[in-house]
């Protein structure tokens, strides 16, 4: 009983996702983030870079994201850092970074992007919008990127 009214009051009090906040007329911050608890009956990982076993995780799922966003005139330019469920706290990953360019409603990016190959490709790590708990692994744990 303790821990189910436990599990009640930690999801009563987390919030869905966070606003945006604009900084000045062209630049504004957003973010995301769910957190979550995990454990598993089986003493064997059952999910890739997840690390879910029998020991109680607070962090296999969690995921935490900050956006920056400037605009100017037809230029934008956007920063994402994310903290995956497979990295530390003390290591969140630039997911991406570029410079955009409109012109007739044609959008032209270059730099860091992820590949829009899959169905939630541009909002992998925002978990609210997903219609499962976590993305299917045989799909998007396939392609984990590119560094150059």
């Amino acid at each position: 009983m303790k821990r189910s009214l436990l599990a009640v009051l930690i999801s009563s009090v987390t919030f869905p996702s966070l606003a945006t906040v604009e900084l000045t007329d062209n630049l504004s911050l957003s973010g995301f983030g769910s957190i979550a608890w995990a454990q598993s009956d089986n003493e064997t990982s059952l999910l890739v870079n997840r690390f879910i076993d029998d020991d109680s995780c607070f962090d296999c799922d969690t995921t935490f994201g900050l956006q920056l966003d400037y605009f100017y005139q037809a230029f934008r330019a956007s920063v994402q850092v994310v903290k995956r469920p497979q990295d530390h706290w003390s290591e969140p990953k630039v997911e991406w970074a570029y410079l955009a360019y409109t012109y007739n409603n044609v959008e032209i990016r270059g730099g860091r992007l992820r590949l829009p190959v899959f169905l939630i490709s541009e909002y992998n790590y925002v978990g609210q919008a997903f219609t499962t708990a976590r993305p299917p692994n045989e799909v998007y744990d396939s392609i984990l990127g590119i560094t150059a």
